[in-house]
């Protein structure tokens, strides 16, 4: 299956700003005006996701609904449930407020490890170029630029798991 013109777009612009982002300390020496234009790429590298997105959200949109049945949803739960099946699994809200406060707490501490993580890498980055400019590397910084964009654009091509499939590996065979 080949990606779609506008999946297309977004990978060639994505990676293109990606490699630009990186690229920047080579090409502008001020901070600030490296921030005002990784902040100008990122705004970029958006804008071109959006006509991919629109065409998604259309599709699901005015995708066929699933036809409703007169089963209620206990009548559905009965006839799924099996003797010997477990009980269904309880909805967050259903569980004690102990119990919300940890997974909420779980979830807010793997959000900062990814924080930390993200900031971490992107430092690690911009030393290991600056120690090879120093070393007399020329676009030490676009070297690592141009590696982060073709990720960047390859990441974007990976095709959507089929319709209908809610496997993580996309298998709707499942």
């Amino acid at each position: 299956m080949s990606p779609t013109p506008t999946r297309l777009l977004a990978a060639t612009v994505g990676g293109a700003a990606t490699a630009a982002y990186y690229a920047t300390p080579d090409v502008i020496r001020s901070r600030t005006a490296r921030g005002w234009a990784k902040a100008a790429l990122l705004l970029v590298a958006t804008a071109a996701t959006l006509p991919d997105a629109r065409a998604t959200w259309q599709h699901k949109r005015t995708a066929e609904p699933t036809p409703l049945t007169s089963l209620t949803w206990q009548d559905a739960a009965d006839e799924v449930e099996a003797p010997g099946d477990d009980a269904p699994a309880p909805t967050f809200r259903s569980l004690p407020a102990r119990k919300q406060a940890v997974i909420a707490g779980v979830g807010a501490a793997v959000m900062a490890g990814s924080v930390w993580a993200t900031v971490a890498t992107e430092r690690w980055l911009y030393r290991r170029a600056e120690t090879r400019r120093v070393a007399g590397a020329r676009w030490a910084h676009t070297r690592t630029g141009l590696v982060m964009g073709g990720v960047a654009a390859a990441l974007a091509l990976i095709p959507d798991p089929p319709e209908g499939s809610d496997a993580p590996t996309g298998d709707a065979t499942r």
